[in-house]
């Protein structure tokens, strides 16, 4: 990125939304599930009798009280005034500060929660430039950055930032290659009717169950979550209304596996990992929604026009 783009991405809210999920991601996992199975008793003694010699993990807040609902309410607390945006050159640390201290908490933790601490600590090169109160308002008028030191790095920790996200997507298509259950196609019947994280009975009971019980589309569905992934990874090189289209796919694929196996905050990590990966951080966020509209109405108008020269032919 050039000085330019910087300027304007410290200056719109694209990344502001980005952050702002990653906060939501956390906030969920803390009100809707319970305070005792994430942070068991005796997961944190043990972890506190493993610090000893290790500086970093002094850093962690959970360890410092004796009463676990105060780095509770504080956790709360402060992703609450990281989600609305507030001082964003400063909050950038606390909320690498406390996700780093909630995940390195909680007994059980998964993928979204390890891409959300990563992202949050690759964020501040940019985050450390934004100098409004509130992140969610743009401004009109651009600040100038004195030192192309900070311009490079913001640069830099933007492009590791998408590099991450396209190799995540990568070995998360290529690895299923390897696993009989998803080289033969059958891999999302057993996910679908998995004991724990299976769908809910409302709907394997519904036509959608019917989908993933069929040969034939438990095998179209089983090799498209392959081949969208490794698309998703391609489109680190697509120009950008391609990369807008993978959007569009990337976030119902995601929020799919929301609605089939209950991952909320996975959905929600993923769809902020999605929005800096395939977005245009230069422009406003309202701004990247409203391309995103003019393609699918200008690719809906191409298509009926198509239609109808068919029709006449």
């Amino acid at each position: 990125m050039n000085k330019d783009k910087i300027r304007k991405t410290i200056n719109n809210n694209t990344i502001t939304a980005v952050r702002s999920l990653i906060a939501l991601s956390y906030i969920f996992t803390l009100l809707f599930t319970s305070i005792d199975d994430l942070f068991p008793k005796h997961h944190l003694e043990k972890l506190s009798a493993s610090i000893q010699g290790h500086s970093i993990f002094r850093l962690n807040y959970f360890l410092w009280f004796d009463n676990l609902y105060v780095p509770y309410a504080i956790s709360l607390i402060l992703l609450i005034i990281i989600a609305l945006g507030f001082i964003p050159r400063i909050m950038c640390f606390i909320h690498t500060w406390v996700t780093y201290s909630i995940f390195y908490s909680m007994l059980v933790v998964e993928g979204g929660d390890q891409i959300c601490v990563i992202m949050t600590l690759l964020l501040i090169p940019i985050s450390i430039l934004d100098q409004r109160l509130n992140g969610w308002f743009p401004k009109k008028i651009f600040s100038e950055i004195k030192y192309n030191f900070f311009v490079y790095n913001a640069s830099v920790s933007i492009l590791f930032i998408k590099l991450q996200i396209a190799i995540l997507y990568f070995n998360a298509g290529v690895s299923k290659f390897y696993a009989p259950e998803w080289s033969n196609g059958t891999a999302v019947y057993y996910w679908f009717n998995d004991v724990i994280f299976g769908a809910p009975k409302w709907l394997a009971n519904s036509f959608i169950g019917y989908l993933f019980t069929n040969n034939i589309s438990v095998s179209i569905i089983n090799w498209s979550v392959i081949i969208l992934e490794i698309f998703l990874f391609a489109s680190l090189f697509y120009k950008q209304k391609y990369k807008y289209l993978l959007f569009i796919l990337g976030f119902l694929f995601h929020f799919s596996i929301f609605i089939v196996h209950g991952l909320a905050t996975f959905s929600v990590s993923m769809t902020a990992a999605l929005i800096i990966y395939l977005f245009r951080t230069e422009i406003s966020l309202s701004e990247n929604i409203n391309d995103i509209k003019q393609l699918i109405l200008k690719t809906l108008k191409n298509e009926k026009s198509i239609f109808r020269k068919s029709k006449v032919s």
